[in-house]
């Protein structure tokens, strides 16, 4: 009875911890499963800056109460880990951490690790047809053996007295050609196929290098921790610096000099290689650097007796207030839902600006892939009133540039950058244009002119001695530069010259003509001896701009450079 009873305890004993152990069990898992849960999120907006990315994901989760964890995977590798920023919007709740990472021994992706399947299988299949060539290899090897044997014992009695006969020895040869060729073509088929896999698995390689590229971009984890009130709906957005993104201007000019206009075109050169493809997003472009250190640089003193230890200035985190946030995130809704409102054709830009930059918004959802290529996305236009005029400086070169004049009055600043230039509708040159803000003034090249053609003529050098008594010499100096318009309208001209200037007060120049009302002396070229004649010229008007100067020097001195 002890002994039954005894056991009877037992079981019921180990029936209730089983149930014990099975509850315990159950609940890590199950907290487990809530803690961490991965976000299933798209990029939404994205701020463009001069080196680097500012990028937006939100995703839509069911969160329960208390705290948990969510999971962003496949974020772009190189970002700046301590500029994370996540907003749970109007949920009831708050965040306790975030951070992003890029964590150790990671898994490839189901991408590679399908290519990776397929190159397995291919190469199986190879050495299968290899097989088959060894298969036919084997078959010449037996075939040119059987041939060898028989030739030895041709004509040799076997130990019943009989011998091979020459029949026997001619169905031989015929096995062995046969044999042979049909060996040959078959080693020759599995060659051709050995060819066309080799060719296939050098592609399939090239498939698995750019998928574990791909695969390499995204690397990083970022993980929210937030505590809610209870469990509900939540929109989280996180945003994180993405460093393998930039973006440069990029100008198209299209000058045209008989109607006074020039219409200013306004592009983004965009690059970015995060990995991540930026698709139907709201892309705004910024005109700062968001990496360049803000800090004002500060001196410490000098001291030469010892070298000090240098200041290390590391780029703090910065974060964007919850209510800061939620009304940047309104107001650029606001922006983008009043220009998605335009049919395409009349979407503009929207432009706002800070102390420290400008920021245009562009209309509509742009897509840039991630790729080694640029992408031109068009920003802006606008036909500027300008002025036009032909410049030329004959003394260096005969080439006329045409240059105009106007006024940036676009919302946005020119920012320095190449741009093509297009003179009544042919491309005439590519030039490099320089900062200009809104409402500043522009001054543009725009090429070659070879509607202003000029000649320039030297006039006699006369060199005489003079001065009886101090012993001088006196050399006199002239050009002839003669200009004629063929444009089929009246064209300006700015004609741009020179004469030399003394360094020594017993070098005496002066200058014969032009006269002083005959020409113009810019602000910064005062006492440089650089001048410059504007005129108009009629269609096909010729007209002759002389210079000339004395000079006056000690007789025993040799000027130079060459006069």
């Amino acid at each position: 009875m002890f002994l039954l009873s005894k056991n009877l305890s037992f079981d019921r004993s180990m029936k209730l911890i089983s149930l014990a152990f099975a509850a315990f069990a159950l609940l890590p898992f199950t907290l487990s499963n809530a803690d961490t849960l991965t976000a299933e999120s798209q990029i939404d907006t994205v701020s463009l800056f001069r080196d680097g990315a500012r990028v937006t994901r939100i995703a839509q989760i069911d969160a329960p109460a208390g705290k948990s964890t969510i999971r962003f995977e496949g974020l772009p590798t190189t970002v700046d880990y301590s500029a994370l920023e996540a907003s749970i919007g109007d949920a009831k709740g708050v965040i306790r951490n975030a951070k992003i990472f890029h964590p150790e021994n990671i898994k490839d992706n189901a991408e590679v690790e399908a290519i990776r399947e397929k190159l397995e299988a291919h190469r199986r299949e190879i050495r299968s047809v290899q097989q088959d060539k060894t298969i036919a290899k084997s078959r010449i090897k037996f075939v040119e053996d059987l041939a060898e044997s028989f030739a030895k014992g041709y004509g040799e009695l076997s130990d019943n007295g009989s011998s091979l006969s020459l029949e026997q020895g001619l169905s031989t040869w015929e096995l062995v050609d046969k044999t042979k060729r049909e060996a040959a073509e078959i080693e020759e088929a599995v060659d051709a196929k050995l060819r066309e896999l080799a060719k296939t698995e050098e592609d399939i390689k090239i498939e698995l290098r750019e998928a574990q590229e791909r695969d390499s971009l995204t690397r990083s984890i970022a993980e929210v921790e937030i505590d809610l009130d209870s469990a509900q709906s939540i929109q989280l957005a996180i945003s994180y610096q993405a460093l393998s993104a930039r973006w440069q201007p990029q100008y198209e000019l299209r000058a045209h000099p008989e109607d006074a206009l020039l219409d200013f075109g306004y592009f983004a050169n965009v690059w970015q290689q995060t990995g991540e493809d930026w698709t139907d997003v709201t892309l705004s472009l910024h005109t700062n650097q968001a990496n360049r250190r803000g800090n004002v640089p500060e001196l410490y003193p000098w001291r030469v007796n010892r070298q000090q230890d240098e200041e290390v200035y590391e780029l703090s985190s910065f974060g964007m207030s919850e209510k800061r946030q939620r009304s940047a995130l309104l107001q650029n809704s606001i922006a983008v839902a009043d220009m998605a409102m335009a049919p395409p054709s009349e979407q503009q830009i929207a432009v706002t600006t800070s102390t420290v930059s400008f920021q245009v918004t562009l209309p509509g959802s742009v897509t840039v892939p991630s790729a080694r290529e640029n992408s031109t996305l068009p920003v802006t236009s606008a036909a500027f009133a300008a002025e036009f005029w032909s410049e030329v400086v004959p003394k260096v070169q005969l080439d006329t540039y045409l240059r105009a004049r106007s006024v940036n009055e676009l919302q946005i600043p020119i920012l320095p950058g190449i741009a093509l230039a297009f003179v009544d509708g042919k491309l005439s040159s590519k030039v490099n244009l320089e900062k200009t803000l809104p409402t500043e003034k522009l001054e543009l090249s725009l090429g070659t002119d070879a509607n202003i053609v000029v000649e320039r003529i030297e006039g006699a050098q006369l060199d005489k001695d003079t001065g009886f008594l101090d012993k001088t010499v006196t050399l006199t100096r002239s050009y002839t530069n003669k200009v004629t318009n063929y444009h089929s309208i009246a064209h300006k001209v700015v004609l741009v010259d020179q004469f030399p200037i003394s360094t020594d007060a017993k070098i005496e120049i002066t200058r014969l003509s032009p006269k002083d009302s005959e020409i113009k002396v810019l602000e910064d070229k005062k006492d440089s001896g650089i001048f410059q004649w504007e005129t108009t010229l009629a269609s096909e008007e010729k007209r002759e701009f002389k210079t000339s100067y004395q000079i006056v020097h000690p007789r025993d001195w040799n000027l130079g450079p060459n006069l």
